[in-house]
């Protein structure tokens, strides 16, 4: 996903709010205030330390003491891009979470960072691997990014007023951490993935080579391609920790979470988290393909969710012959946390009800060997 600068005029229509610095918990816990963001906006960076190492980093939007609003929380996507990245002119860039400052008087908005970069660090490659700090590409196996984001997770709800909601918003590779997070925390009600769900990225890219390579007959660079690209995930297994680079992403990225699915995680999820799914159809960096086979299996299995699909969108959801910027995206994160607020779907989504009678039966064993792992508390 594309970066955005804070603009001034951001600030102001969140104005009015006095920047508020929370006091350090303890020696673990160390809060700073980040450089190139508009006076007048209440940014506060905060980071879980470990002696000297930075085992997790988040920044929180508001005023006031935390936990006393809903929270919203961003999982950004792929790179080593800092959630408040700076650029060459000094300002800081955001993600999607800008879109949300408009209403940081109802809602608290915090932004998680991953985990082995400095502070506002900006990627040479938006969205790549490529240039990435040595300890960004070591630390970036999903169970390593997971660990950070799950530390934060914590520390963002651990002194919530009880009841108050919490919704997780991941976007492309982040959807896939948005979705483990929702489904491993107990204070998550409301999860929005966008330009990410659907199976994994492994199984749709294999799925791309082997529709090439058995159509109308058996197209031998087709089987090629895919000889091919099992023997780049050969490599991938054997090496797990390999920071070289294959598409863009070194090899422990492809040995971890690129093979994880999004289904998978989602079946996790309790039926009393509030789930929407948003997708652009002309997406070329995540499969509508593999959106669709996602939506299905879980329709399957009797899950309900809210579906907002922009036949025309890429992966920005932008579409051609439409004026350029994020206009969809913009009204898919005012739109969720309108739904936050009033617990009313929008009218372009498309909704599914929830259907028991097409779950597994209760007392149905499943057969040896396939545990089903508890949720954490």
């Amino acid at each position: 996903m594309k970066r955005y600068i804070i603009l001034t005029a951001m600030a102001a229509l969140a104005g009015g709010l006095a920047t508020h610095m929370p006091a350090h918990a303890d020696e673990a816990r160390q809060t700073f205030r980040p450089t190139g963001i508009p006076a007048t906006l209440p940014v506060t960076g905060t980071e879980l330390v470990d002696g000297k190492v930075v085992r997790s980093r988040y920044y929180r939007y508001g005023d006031g003491e935390p936990g006393q609003k809903p929270i919203v929380i961003f999982v950004p996507g792929s790179g080593c891009d800092g959630a408040l990245a700076l650029g060459r002119d000094g300002k800081a860039h955001a993600g999607l979470e800008m879109f949300a400052l408009p209403r940081l008087r109802d809602v608290d908005v915090y932004v998680v960072e991953p985990p082995g970069i400095p502070r506002q660090f900006a990627a040479p490659e938006h969205g790549l691997s490529e240039g990435c700090p040595a300890a960004f590409l070591a630390a970036n196996r999903f169970e390593d990014v997971m660990a950070a984001y799950g530390r934060a997770l914590h520390d963002i709800t651990d002194g919530r007023v009880a009841g108050r909601p919490v919704m997780i918003v991941g976007t492309s590779d982040g959807a896939l951490m948005a979705a483990a997070l929702a489904a491993g925390d107990t204070a998550t009600t409301h999860l929005v993935l966008i330009s990410g769900f659907g199976t994994s990225q492994v199984a749709d890219q294999l799925r791309q080579r082997v529709d090439q390579a058995f159509s109308d007959r058996v197209d031998e660079k087709g089987v090629a391609s895919v000889r091919e690209y099992r023997s780049k995930l050969e490599v991938a297994q054997k090496h797990p920790q390999s920071p070289v680079l294959w598409q863009g992403q070194p090899m422990s990225r492809w040995s971890s979470s690129a093979q994880i699915s999004g289904v998978d995680l989602l079946r996790r999820l309790p039926a009393t988290v509030h789930l929407l799914l948003v997708q652009g159809g002309r997406d070329t960096s995540w499969s509508p393909d593999a959106f669709r086979q996602g939506v299905a299996t879980l329709l399957a299995s009797g899950r309900g969710m809210a579906i907002r699909y922009i036949a025309c969108g890429d992966h920005q959801l932008m579409c051609a012959g439409e004026p350029p910027g994020p206009e969809h995206l913009k009204e898919t994160i005012e739109q969720a946390l309108r739904w936050l607020d009033d617990g009313h779907a929008d009218a372009s989504w498309t909704t599914f009800d929830a259907a028991p009678m097409m779950t597994r039966p209760a007392g149905r064993q499943l057969p040896v060997g396939y545990g089903e792992e508890r949720r954490s508390r």
